[in-house]
């Protein structure tokens, strides 16, 4: 960042009195979005923000502040604000800025010194199009609901007074289509995504025809009979499955006993198979960048390794707390909110076979390749029943589809029944990755 640039930040660590540790968290960062349907350009959205987020540590306290005035009073109010702040706040020896002395190689992408270019609408308008038309071109009897096409970068610089500086700047782009299909009275729907870090690379003609091709399968979908037996999960499902168990990860949660995981370190809680990971730091995650959102250098975090519980996701607190190496898992959602534990590139380790071969192994059982109420899933009792579709699985080949069925059970009994996890791994947009992923039985409710 040039100079210019810098100065909120070296205005607000300036200002730090003996004793406490004042930490600034810089973001600007841009958004653009196009949307079409049916040929027509729908809606153009173009944001841009800059603003500064101010922490004060002292006497094992910490006040937070934000604000989008970057001149020098503008800066004094939220440092100010943030101080009395603190002066009020829940006194723990834990509440302390991340290390600055911290260091280590990344492999995290991004040029520290370069605000990319803000994208204007008008380029995004032809790959939106494009999107829709890949879609199209798969059946008359198909309309969009909307096809939209997002470009994004910004930049970040933290510090702190204690000695920290970290800067990093990023670009992504992300597409998105849904469709409908009406066939003789029967609606179904379809939806597909992609994301890249240009625009210019999305790969549109496969994303449209991905929610044609997903809504032209319903047609005809039964109800599978309720029983326990084998289900293949779809990368998509996996990914989702995977990301809502993150906040039972959370050593937050678990510090607080609102994790199905608290005390259960070091025990057996999966299958071998399951070795789950969350790296914020690798090269093909949607959400990896050098360092977390307190400053923490991002590194690969293994949270369950052959079945055993090994770790949880950290912030500078959580790590202090439970004397446990910071993880670099402190979010932050803009220069307006506080850092908090998140998920960053969740993924469940391949264990080697494809995704034909996971499917041929079945002899009988379903592929899920789309759940619903994911957000039901219970992080302190691990409880969930998922509405979802999917295709029956007869002889190692996919067949029939299949609707208006759930899946219950407990995320134990997931963990427990992971046989096989395929090498066709797949990050989302919004950060968890996953593959196909095998399940030697759970409970499928139909007819």
């Amino acid at each position: 960042m040039s100079h210019g640039s810098r100065q909120p930040v070296e205005e607000a660590l300036a200002a730090a009195r003996p004793g406490e540790i004042i930490e600034a968290a810089l973001e600007e960062s841009f958004s653009t979005t196009v949307t079409v349907a049916g040929g027509l350009l729908e809606a153009s959205e173009n944001s841009r923000e800059r603003g500064l987020g101010v922490r004060v540590f002292r006497d094992g306290r910490i006040g937070f502040a934000a604000t989008s005035r970057l001149d020098g009073e503008g800066v004094a109010e939220a440092v100010a604000r943030a101080r009395d702040l603190a002066a009020c706040g829940r006194q723990e020896d834990e509440n302390r800025p991340a290390d600055g002395a911290q260091t280590g190689e990344t492999t995290g992408r991004g040029d520290m010194d370069h605000m990319p270019d803000p994208v204007p609408p008008a380029p995004l308008e032809e790959p939106a199009l494009r999107l829709e038309e890949a879609a199209r071109r798969r059946g008359n009897d198909l309309r969009t609901r909307a096809a939209s096409v997002t470009a994004a970068g910004g930049r970040w610089l933290i510090a702190h007074s204690g000695g920290l500086r970290r800067a990093w700047s990023w670009r992504r782009a992300w597409a998105s289509l849904e469709v409908v299909i009406l066939r003789d009275g029967v609606r179904q729907t379809g939806w597909e995504s992609d994301w890249s870090e240009r625009w210019e690379d999305l790969s549109l003609e496969k994303t449209g025809a991905a929610a044609a091709d997903q809504a032209a399968r319903k047609f005809g979908a039964g109800r599978p009979p309720t029983a326990r037996m084998p289900v293949v999960l779809t990368p998509t499902v996996t990914a989702g499955m995977f990301e809502a168990l993150a906040g039972a990860l959370s050593a937050k949660a678990v510090l607080r006993g609102r994790s199905l995981f608290t005390g259960r370190l070091g025990e057996t809680i999966g299958s071998a198979v399951v070795t789950l990971t969350d790296d914020g730091a690798r090269r093909d995650g949607f959400a990896s960048a050098p360092f977390d959102g307190e400053g923490n250098l991002s590194r690969p975090a293994v949270l369950i390794e052959n079945g055993v519980l090994t770790g949880f996701l950290h912030n500078t607190y959580t790590a202090l707390k439970l004397q446990s190496p910071p993880t670099g898992h402190a979010v932050r959602d803009g220069f307006s909110t506080q850092p908090h534990i998140g998920s960053r590139n969740l993924l469940l380790k391949p264990s080697g076979p494809s995704r034909l071969a996971i499917i041929a192994s079945v002899s009988h059982g379903i592929l899920v390749d789309e759940v619903m109420g994911l957000h039901t899933v219970d992080p302190v009792s691990g409880d969930f029943s998922l509405g979802a579709t999917g295709r029956e699985i007869r002889a190692g080949s996919t067949g029939a589809p299949l609707e208006g069925f759930t899946v219950a059970g407990n995320i134990r009994d997931i963990l427990a029944a992971v046989q096989a996890v395929g090498d066709d791994v797949r990050f989302l947009p919004g950060g968890a990755g996953g593959s196909t992923v095998l399940l030697d039985g759970l409970t499928v409710s139909g007819t």
